[in-house]
């Protein structure tokens, strides 16, 4: 399959291609920059390199990719990195996804994921020649890696410099958040919003402002877009199994993986037919003898002013078994938090302690991680 840059610099050499600290790349400069580094790579070799969002990691991207070798981004905040010694026939590119588990998982992707993932998302996002792309998610997640594929296939541009206006950009809610915070709007004809569940509060307080803000569920495994504001996008199938688990399949779907692939999602179709994701299957707890989706609460606490984004995790109790507490990022103030809870959930979902919730080295937070730090405080605020 050809370079999707390589097409775009044959038929529109003289289009911008990339905007970069005040320098515009032409669809043909940038090009001639693969091709000289491509000479370096070795067909079938594993080639990692530190997912920066920058010029340098892009060419090293596509000129790996260019020269039949397998892309290894690496996410720039991990203290290591256990580097594969092979992989599976047609990979192209390789990441590793940890998700909300804590433990590193490698996913094989090929260059024809990634050319259908594209393809089913520009006509969604209504991505044109000559659009712009704000590139503000790192190139080690797939969901920025899928800005530049979607781009170079559409003959738009991709752009890092904050300052200049665009008209699409991926946030995560946090960036979202922060924005309105600010009280800044997006003229952006296109914000996708995913990685994070997003409060409702958040998605009407920016669609108010006049902000075309589209909520997409993603995952690594399915080489990131699946829904669209809860439409399953073309060159995917989705479906909902008997227990509510969201199973995927199609020709994103990564290689090495089942057919109806389980993704340990919950979720369900509402009255209109969209997709409406629930929480993971894995998160679930029990305290008391009745079941807890952290999710649940966490979307709840996310309606109280202030707060930018919750997690939640059980610890161990001697009387229900497990316990919600909540990290946040936003005032940690207990009893305020418990009054505001009180009118939508039932006593034993409300936490009985909260944390401010540290940084995390990707996009996610791990609730592994967390509910081991929450164990070892061992105390109630």
């Amino acid at each position: 399959m050809q370079c999707p840059l390589e097409i775009f610099a044959k038929e529109c050499p003289e289009a911008v291609a990339l905007i970069e600290n005040g320098n515009y790349w032409s669809a043909s400069a940038l090009n001639t920059l693969v091709e000289n580094e491509s000479i370096s790579k070795k067909e079938g070799s594993i080639e990692p390199f530190l997912g920066h969002t920058d010029l340098k990691t892009i060419v090293h991207l596509f000129a790996s990719l260019r020269a039949g070798a397998i892309a290894l981004p690496l996410n720039t905040r991990a203290p290591k990195w256990d580097i594969p010694q092979a992989s599976i026939p047609n990979a192209a590119l390789m990441l590793y996804t940890s998700g909300s588990t804590g433990q590193p998982k490698l996913v094989c992707l090929s260059k024809e994921n990634f050319y259908y993932s594209a393809l089913g998302s520009i006509e969604a996002v209504k991505l044109r020649a000559h659009d712009r792309w704000l590139l503000s998610l790192p190139l080690f997640h797939v969901g920025g890696l899928l800005v530049l594929f979607r781009c170079f296939m559409a003959k738009a541009t991709v752009v890092l410099d904050k300052n200049i206006s665009c008209t699409h950009v991926s946030f995560v809610p946090t960036q979202l958040y922060r924005l309105l915070q600010e009280n800044k709007k997006l003229e952006a004809k296109c914000i996708l919003l995913g990685g994070a569940p997003v409060s409702e509060t958040l998605l009407l307080k920016a669609r108010d402002l006049g902000m075309h803000v589209f909520e997409t569920y993603s995952l690594t495994e399915m080489t990131s877009q699946v829904t669209m504001d809860g439409k399953v996008l073309p060159y995917r199938e989705l479906k909902i199994a008997d227990d509510g688990e969201i199973l995927v399949k199609g020709k994103t779907l990564a290689l090495g993986l089942e057919d109806w692939y389980h993704t340990k999602d919950l979720g369900r179709f509402d009255a209109e037919g969209k997709l409406r994701v629930i929480g993971r299957k894995d998160n679930l707890f029990i305290s008391g003898g009745e079941n807890i989706q952290p999710e649940e609460i966490e979307q709840a606490l996310c309606q109280i002013e202030g707060i930018i984004q919750a997690i939640v995790v059980p610890i161990k109790d001697e009387e229900f078994g497990m316990r919600p507490v909540a990290f946040i990022e936003g005032p940690c103030d207990l009893p305020h938090i418990k009054k505001e809870l009180s009118h939508t959930l039932p006593k034993y979902k409300i936490p009985i302690a909260v944390y401010p919730l540290p940084p995390t080295t990707g996009l996610k937070p791990s609730r592994k991680a967390l509910s081991a730090e929450a164990q070892g405080w061992g105390k109630r605020l």
